[in-house]
């Protein structure tokens, strides 16, 4: 990953933070860090800028049959106050 890298600050030195540049170097990393999206892609990567951060993982592989030895068991659960039906699977 490639970005800035904030210098730690020693006590009684200039800048501290209460130096306006320096605090929001510390802001825009933290705000970077508030805004992460996940892509698919080819390979792993990550990037790093003031819009935030991007990591791209490999698409998983899909098969064509699952090897699930189990049963399905359909169940009404609820989500943000909804019934919602979900299918469970039951070892058999």
């Amino acid at each position: 990953m490639s970005g800035r890298i904030i210098k730690p600050l020693m006590a009684g030195q200039t800048p501290t933070l209460l130096n306006a540049a320096k605090a929001n170097e510390l802001v825009d990393a933290i705000n970077a860090l508030q805004n992460i999206t996940i892509n698919y892609g080819e390979y792993f990567s990550a990037s790093y800028g003031s819009n935030g951060v991007v990591l791209t993982i490999p698409q998983p592989e899909q098969t064509g049959s699952s090897n699930i030895d189990a049963e399905e068991l359909p169940l009404n659960v609820c989500i943000n106050g909804q019934s919602v039906e979900k299918i469970f699977y039951i070892k058999k």
